[in-house]
C-alpha cells in the first residue's frame, strides 16, 4: 500500500499522532517516569497506536540484494499496515539515501518484532514518530507516478521542542502549497535515536510531477516572502531555526514498482 493509503488507514484506526505531538499539544513533555509510576495500566481493550520505521539504504553503500524483496515481504506479515520504498533519482545535490522504505505496523510490539529480523540486513532502521501529516485525496492513486523530494534534518532540540517548531513553522508552508495543488502529500517524521545521538527528522513531500514540485518551491517562496515573513511568530522561528535544526540532505525520489 503506498504511503497516503497506509497513513489513510491509520488515521482510520483511531490513533492520534505518537506520544511526541501528544506532548507538544499539551505544552508538556511527556514524563514517562511519572507516568509508569501513577498511571493506571491501559485497558486490554484500547486500541494500539500504529508504529512506524524507517529504513535506510545509505547513499554511497552497495544495497543489499535482497532490500526490495524483503521490504515487500513485509505486506504479507501479521500486524503490518504497509510498506512504501522510495527509489533516489538523480538530483542537483548529493542524496541521503539509495533506498528508503517506510514501513507501518498497527502496534509498536510487532514493529519491534520485526525490526530485530534486519539485525544481518546491511540496512538502518529506525523506529519514528509522525509529527505532521496531510494528504489530498487523489494523493494514493497518483503515488505510482509522483515525485518525492525528501528532506533529512539533525534535531537539536528536544523531540517536544521540534513537534512544536513543526506545527509552526512547517505546517503552515506546508498547507500553502497543498492549497495550490502542487503538493499531494506530505509527512513529517522524528527518528528515534540512539542515546547520545542527535534524531533526525525526515519530511517526505509527494508532487505529481517534476514539474509540480519546482512549481511547489516557487509558490513556497512568494509565500513565505509576502505572507509568513509578515507574521512575528512565523519570522522568529525563521531567524532562530539554525538553533533547532540543522539542513542535512534533499533527495528526490520515486516508489519503487
Amino acid at each position: 500500500m503506498q504511503l497516503a493509503g497506509v497513513l489513510k488507514e491509520v488515521a482510520k484506526s483511531g490513533a492520534v499522532f505518537a506520544c511526541v505531538l501528544v506532548a507538544a499539544c499539551s505544552g508538556k513533555a511527556v514524563d514517562t517516569e511519572k507516568s509508569s509510576t501513577n498511571t493506571a495500566p491501559a485497558s486490554t481493550s484500547a486500541v494500539s497506536e500504529p508504529a512506524h520505521a524507517l529504513v535506510t539504504v545509505p547513499a554511497g553503500t552497495t544495497m543489499p540484494a535482497d532490500f526490495g524483496e524483503r521490504m515487500v515481504a513485509v505486506r504479507q506479515l501479521p500486524g503490518a499496515l504497509g510498506v512504501t520504498i522510495l527509489n533516489a533519482q538523480p538530483g542537483p545535490g548529493p542524496a541521503g539515501f539509495q533506498s528508503l522504505a517506510v514501513v507501518d505496523f498497527r502496534d509498536e510490539a510487532s514493529l519491534q518484532q520485526w525490526m530485530k529480523t534486519l539485525a544481518d540486513a546491511g540496512v538502518q532502521a529506525r523506529q519514528a514518530d509522525i509529527l505532521a501529516h496531510d494528504a489530498s485525496d487523489s494523493a494514493a492513486a497518483a503515488s505510482a507516478t509522483s515525485y518525492y523530494a525528501v528532506n533529512h534534518y539533525e534535531v537539536l532540540v528536544t523531540p517536544a521542542e521540534y513537534s512544536d517548531y513543526t506545527g509552526k513553522y512547517i505546517v503552515p508552508n506546508m498547507a500553502h502549497q497543498k492549497s495550490t495543488g502542487a503538493l499531494l502529500a506530505y509527512t513529517m517524521y522524528i527518528e528515534r535515536a540512539a542515546p547520545g545521538e542527535h534524531p533526525k527528522s525526515v519530511l517526505v513531500k509527494q508532487y505529481g510531477s517534476p514539474e509540480e514540485q519546482a512549481r511547489g518551491e516557487a509558490a513556497k517562496e512568494i509565500y513565505k516572502k509576502d505572507v509568513l515573513m509578515k507574521q512575528p511568530e512565523w519570522k522568529r522561528i525563521n531567524d532562530t531555526k539554525t538553533a533547532i535544526r540543522n539542513d542535512l540532505t534533499e533527495t528526490f525520489a520515486r516508489e519503487a514498482n
